[in-house]
């Protein structure tokens, strides 16, 4: 703890705080925050389902400090993602074993960390591979969570399981000659190495040792990852990772040769070091390179661009699309069969500027019965009428939208020509009011878009859980006016003569 009044250690703001912040025995006995674990202030033991992650082994305390002992406090190391004289990265323990690793629970282990809000899973150990396990991986890789594990000290020429997982990033050592360690298993599935021989880090009681093993090289990775994420939490973790391994050094080229195998995508590789030593630097440069805008479209007035957006139901009046005519006048009810522009108003949320090369992609659609992503906003499908359900606004390929400085706002203008809604009166499954349609703005910036690629996906649930990801409802007039009903009444008691003049604007 050192004596300053903040902790490395993740405190679960959803439970009871202990009587005695040191000891797990001392909670209320209620799994507070209904995750299943009770009392879990501190992390979670699964190898005996208890609160208690303490040990008498040095292991998981050693892997701890490479990655977040304090730094500057004058006292032992410094951890890789330790801080500043303020709190660094927060661990979260989780013990699947006490001198062994336990297959049956890391399943259960990496779920967690995924659910409580890891970013980073670090793992030290190997085990024989499980389908729990695989299905556990493949949940973090949905979820956006790397994981980092070891390659395995069996002098192998070839990466221990998880570690050979292809969502894992495994690690493999090397000795302070800059080689690969005897020990350190390597082959294909290895990504980068660290140092693994006399580490330096906290054992029990305060104590400090040497150890050798991958599985202190790994934590150096993970706390490099925590590093990549704290100048840009942006990075989705398969960027995270792809930073890593293309900025690793190339070490030792005169007894290790790194080529292109069309396997390995990040750049050179080799097969006993991987793509080279991790640079922590050069990893961390990349990632503020790789900081990118945050573009949305609002739904309702009070959105901040928050996913989902949370609009009450009301997601089809976005505040941030509105028709004009050709002059510049804003139009309310637009006629059809002619020529507007079609207004979108974008928001950068974030704190740089966006690039000038997202796209601006728009839709329309004939409101109706069931109107859905994207089946109603494709020019292909026709209602029974043969007119056509919807199509697209401008160019197939979207617009551009110009760079939008931090926290401001563009607003881009589309052209299009109006649907004639007296298309629309003959259809029986169009819905009964034929001057009913929608308009969808959709902004590609990097960003994935959840359920694009669905063809029958609920517009509201599209909308909301999408921030750029707007709908506008509006009225289209017949273009032919062919059709006008004049209500005339007579305030007098007695029969008056009335004249009616009609003028085509």
């Amino acid at each position: 703890m050192g004596s300053d009044n903040y902790q490395n250690i993740f405190v679960n703001p959803n439970e009871d705080i202990w009587l005695d912040s040191n000891n797990p025995n001392s909670g209320n006995g209620i799994d507070d925050d209904n995750n299943g674990l009770i009392d879990d202030l501190k992390g979670w033991n699964f190898s005996t389902n208890t609160n208690d992650c303490r040990t008498n082994n040095y292991h998981g305390t050693f892997v701890s400090g490479i990655i977040a002992a304090k730094i500057n406090n004058n006292l032992g190391i410094a951890g890789i993602a330790g801080g500043n004289n303020n709190e660094g990265v927060k661990i979260l323990p989780y013990c699947v074993g006490t001198y062994f690793p336990l297959s049956s629970v890391l399943d259960d282990a990496i779920v967690h960390s995924v659910d409580e809000g890891a970013r980073v899973i670090q793992l030290s150990l190997n085990v024989a591979q499980t389908p729990d396990i695989d299905a556990a991986i493949e949940y973090a890789k949905s979820k956006d969570v790397l994981i980092v594990c070891a390659s395995g000290n069996n002098s192998n020429n070839s990466v221990s399981y998880p570690a050979r997982h292809k969502y894992v990033l495994s690690v493999g050592a090397i000795g302070q000659d800059m080689k690969r360690a005897s020990f350190s298993n390597y082959g294909q599935d290895l990504s980068v190495v660290a140092p693994g021989m006399n580490i330096y880090s906290t054992t029990l009681q305060n104590n400090y040792s040497f150890s050798n093993g991958t599985s202190f090289s790994a934590p150096q990775v993970s706390g490099v990852a925590a590093l990549v994420l704290s100048v840009n939490p942006d990075l989705t973790s398969q960027q995270v990772r792809d930073i890593i391994e293309s900025t690793a050094q190339k070490i030792r080229t005169d007894l290790y040769t790194y080529s292109n195998d069309g396997i390995h995508n990040n750049g050179t590789w080799n097969n006993e070091l991987g793509y080279g030593l991790v640079d922590a630097y050069a990893a961390v440069r990349l990632a503020q390179e790789y900081k990118q805008s945050d573009l949305y479209v609002r739904d309702i007035e009070e959105d901040d661009g928050t996913e989902p957006s949370f609009t009450n139901g009301v997601m089809w009046n976005s505040p941030d699309i509105w028709i004009e005519d050709l002059a510049g006048n804003v139009v309310s009810n637009p006629y059809g069969n002619r020529e507007y522009k079609v207004c979108v108003r974008v928001h950068n949320r974030s704190e740089v500027s966006s690039k000038g090369t997202e796209r601006l992609f728009l839709n329309w659609a004939k409101a109706g019965v069931d109107l859905m992503w994207k089946e109603n906003w494709i020019s292909e499908n026709v209602f029974d009428c043969g007119a056509v359900k919807g199509g697209v606004i401008g160019s197939a390929n979207g617009v551009l939208i110009p760079s939008i400085a931090p926290n401001g706002n563009e607003v881009v203008k589309v052209t299009w020509l109006t649907p004639m809604s007296e298309d629309y009166e003959s259809c029986t499954d169009a819905g009964a009011e034929n001057w009913h349609f929608c308009l969808v703005a959709r902004v590609y910036d990097g960003e994935e878009i959840s359920g694009e690629e669905e063809n029958l996906l609920n517009m509201g649930a599209f909308t909301e859980k999408n921030n750029n990801v707007a709908w506008k409802n509006i009225s289209i007039l017949n273009s032919e006016f062919s059709k006008a009903v004049v209500s005339i009444s007579n305030p007098f008691d007695n029969r008056h003569n009335f004249s009616i003049g009609c003028y085509r604007l």
